[in-house]
C-alpha cells in the first residue's frame, strides 16, 4: 500500500523569499491606467515560487498583493507550455537483489506531495492519469 504524506511548505519552497519578490514587484514602473508592469524575468520568478511552495494560489495572491485570477492564469499557462514526455511502460523492472519483481518507488509531486511505496506501474498509471 502506498503512503502519502505532505511536505511542508517551508521546507518545498525555494530560497526565494516573499519579500524580495514584493520588493521587486513594488519596483515595477505603472502604466498610464495605474497598473504595474511586470517583466517576464519576475513573472516567472512568481510562477516558479507559486508552484515550490505548495501553498494555495489565494494565500500566495495575497502575501505578493496580487489578483488570484492573474496568478492562476499564469500558472496555467506556465503548466500547460511543460514539455510532456511520453511515460514508457516499465512493468519489466527487477527487485535490487537481480530477481524478478515489483521495484518500489517514490512520486514527489511539484507542489511536495509525496508518494511512496508504489509499483513502477502503479507510478506509470498514477503519472497518465493526472497528466490530463
Amino acid at each position: 500500500m502506498a503512503r502519502i504524506k505532505s511536505v511542508s511548505a517551508s521546507s518545498a519552497v525555494s530560497s526565494e523569499s516573499v519579500d524580495a519578490i514584493r520588493n521587486d514587484l513594488d519596483a515595477c514602473a505603472k502604466n498610464a491606467a495605474g497598473r504595474r508592469q511586470i517583466p517576464p524575468a519576475l513573472r516567472e520568478r512568481i510562477v516558479r515560487y507559486t508552484i515550490s511552495a505548495g501553498l494555495p494560489l489565494r494565500r500566495v495572491a495575497r502575501d505578493l498583493e496580487l489578483s488570484k485570477s492573474l496568478l492562476h492564469a499564469w500558472v496555467s499557462e506556465a503548466r500547460r507550455a511543460w514539455p510532456s514526455k511520453p511515460v514508457r511502460n516499465a512493468a519489466a523492472f527487477h527487485g535490487g537483489n537481480g530477481t524478478a519483481g515489483p521495484r518500489h518507488v517514490t512520486v514527489i509531486a511539484p507542489n511536495g506531495l509525496r508518494i511512496e511505496g508504489l509499483t513502477a506501474q502503479e507510478a506509470i498509471d498514477l503519472v497518465r492519469a493526472t497528466a490530463s
